[in-house]
């Protein structure tokens, strides 16, 4: 099986080192990277120092947006 990995949902809860990361990234195959900050962790409130593609309360809630977030590339929303 070939597949094609468009997107990456980097999930994570320390702004300062994780969601900079996956802001920062560049793929060498042009692979897209969300940065979804989790309130659970590190993180709690406040504005962060590197600003997420989104911020949810929870690793289910962020789980729930990468789906949706899938689902609206696949049907060209």
């Amino acid at each position: 099986m070939n597949l094609e990995v468009a997107k990456i949902a980097n999930t994570n809860s320390a702004p300062e080192s994780d969601i900079r990361g996956a802001n920062s990234y560049e793929s060498p195959r042009g692979i897209n990277w969300q940065s979804i900050l989790v309130r659970s962790g590190v993180y709690t409130e406040g504005d962060p120092a590197w600003k997420p593609r989104v911020i949810v309360d929870d690793v289910h809630d962020a789980v729930q947006w990468a789906v949706k977030d899938a689902e609206r590339d696949d049907f060209g929303d």
